[in-house]
């Protein structure tokens, strides 16, 4: 029996099938909840996993005390720094190498040959860019993502990357996308988070300011600011790297100028010590042990309980939602079956008679279902499409800088459309070999006693 025979008497059998409707429209239901259900669920687990994993949810910061006849607690020494690297899920106690927030000026711009283009046009006004740009922070694990050039993690030492809009605060918004490739000079008064010895033991902290310093960072990547972002504001953003050559230049011209840095320099201590936790899960428990040592513990960042909350809503009334439409097809098409089966017993037994076996009628009525999953396919894909794409023009455009993480890309709507496709073929064939038995058991009498 060809396949070009079995197609063609399989949509002449669909014409008159009676469930026919039901079944494409619990299959159309089934894609659309895959692609868009599973397919959002997935991201949003996604996001919040990768967010617990940040470094920045998983480090506790211990401080030098200010020791008094009172003081029970104490920083990070000698006697203590194995003990605390010992405790169960801390990854790494290292002392912080570099100030993470510095105010900042940029009084001059460049252009990629090296020209002074400062001010020559109203884009490239420092004093209009300095308005809503006034801080610079380090992005120690590239968590803001570029949307236009490159990525900090791919960037060179001395580059940096900056808001898609300067002064967001105001009513009227600066595009700074014509910085991009440009070279900034920035100005700042470089602060140390200083510990000085004290005469009772411990140190004293003393925020110390040297006097203005300048260099070069090349823009190398735009970033979406949003006020509810990683770091709450728009601010130009560098590498660790970079941030660790910024701090010796600030250190040699410091000690140049005669400020006071020895213990800062010679003394290992004299720091704050970050202690980095294996997951954001553990992060409780091992404050609690710092606290315990009597450790002058500044806390630990915690995920959002809100978003937490809402994740596992979601995931949960989405995962019961997916479930029930995939199993109301699965009963849909199971009832399908057999009611194709039952009312075509006559026919079938016609067919025996005529020599076609039961593997060819299985087949034709298997590519009955196979003609409805395509059908039920576009349909659906062309609903997901819709719907996804309000969802991420909505997502784009946000002022929350999360929800941009909340994008469906090509590529996780196309595995979603092709997992769809694979459970809308899978389904009706387990349930045409549920019913084989009775389908090989019909005879060509079948037909004769109807």
């Amino acid at each position: 029996m060809k396949l070009r025979n079995l197609f063609f008497l399989s949509r002449a059998n669909l014409k008159g099938a009676k469930r026919k409707k039901s079944v494409l429209v619990m299959m159309t239901l089934s894609v659309i909840s895959v692609v868009l259900l599973a397919g959002f669920l997935n991201i949003y687990n996604s996001v919040l996993n990768t967010m617990k994993n940040n470094i920045e949810f998983r480090q506790i910061l211990i401080s030098p005390t200010l020791v008094t006849p009172n003081s029970t607690l104490y920083g990070v020494n000698e006697s203590n720094i194995d003990k605390i690297r010992g405790i169960e899920h801390v990854e790494s106690c290292d002392k912080q190498m570099y100030m993470e927030y510095q105010y900042t000026t940029i009084n001059k711009i460049k252009d990629e040959k090296g020209n002074d283009i400062t001010n020559s046009s109203e884009e490239l006004s420092v004093d209009k860019i300095n308005t809503g740009i006034d801080e610079q922070i380090v992005d120690s694990q590239s968590s803001v993502i570029s949307v236009k050039g490159e990525q900090l993690k791919d960037a060179p030492v001395m580059s940096c990357i900056i808001p898609d809009y300067a002064y967001p605060m105001q009513e009227k918004r600066f595009d700074t996308s014509m910085l991009l490739g440009k070279t900034i000079t920035v100005e700042t008064e470089y602060q140390f988070d200083l510990y000085e010895k004290n005469e009772d033991g411990g140190y004293i902290q003393n925020r110390d300011i040297t006097e203005p310093m300048t260099y070069e960072l090349k823009v190398v990547g735009i970033y979406h600011y949003a006020r509810e972002s990683a770091y709450g504001g728009s601010a130009i953003l560098i590498s660790p790297e970079t941030a660790q050559k910024i701090e010796d230049m600030a250190v040699s011209g410091a000690l140049e100028g005669g400020i006071d840095l020895d213990d800062y320099v010679k003394d290992p201590y004299a720091r704050n010590y970050i202690v980095t936790v294996d997951d954001e899960k553990n992060a409780d428990e091992v404050s609690k042990k710092l606290i315990d040592m009597r450790l002058h513990t500044m806390g630990y960042l915690p995920v959002d309980p809100s978003m937490t909350t809402f994740v596992n809503f979601f995931t949960g009334a989405g995962t019961f939602l997916l479930g029930a439409i995939l199993l109301l097809m699965v009963i849909c098409l199971f009832l399908s079956v057999y009611t194709n089966i039952n009312s075509r017993r006559s026919e079938i037994g016609l067919m025996k008679a005529l020599g076609y076996k039961s593997s060819h009628i299985f087949i034709g009525m298997y590519i009955e279902n196979v003609i409805l999953s395509i059908r039920a396919l576009i349909a659906g894909v062309a609903v997901s499409a819709v719907v996804s794409l309000i969802v991420n023009a909505i997502n784009s455009s946000s002022e929350r800088l999360l929800d941009h993480s909340y994008v469906m890309s090509f590529q996780v709507f196309g595995i979603m459309t092709l997992i769809a496709f694979a459970v809308i073929l899978a389904v009706p064939l387990l349930c045409q070999l549920i019913m084989v038995k009775r389908l090989s058991n019909i005879r060509p009498q079948e037909a004769m006693n109807a």
